[in-house]
């Protein structure tokens, strides 16, 4: 059994409902990763601060770049942060 797909899971289409309220909790997510926790099993903080990133990439914007930036030498989530980064770029150069 895989992992559920995010674009078709009730969370996905939360977070496509309401894009600004989530990016609002997911922000504040990446301010207090030791204090996530998750329904999902996600046993490690950087397996639940990897998933606000990817989520991010789905609804975050420009306010949403300086606080992944924070995570660009992080040796665990250092890559998911910079993918999430380009994926905001590409998306948002895309739509204006």
């Amino acid at each position: 059994m895989g992992t559920p797909d995010i674009r078709t899971s009730a969370l996905g289409r939360i977070v496509d409902a309401y894009p600004a309220q989530t990016r609002t909790v997911l922000h504040h997510g990446l301010h207090a990763l030791d204090q996530l926790t998750s329904l999902l099993p996600h046993g490690r903080p950087d397996d639940r601060a990897a998933i606000v990133m990817r989520l991010l990439a789905r609804v975050g914007d420009r306010s949403s770049l300086p606080l992944l930036a924070v995570y660009h030498d992080h040796p665990a989530l250092g890559s998911t942060a910079a993918d999430t980064i380009r994926h905001i770029n590409n998306r948002t150069i895309t739509s204006v």
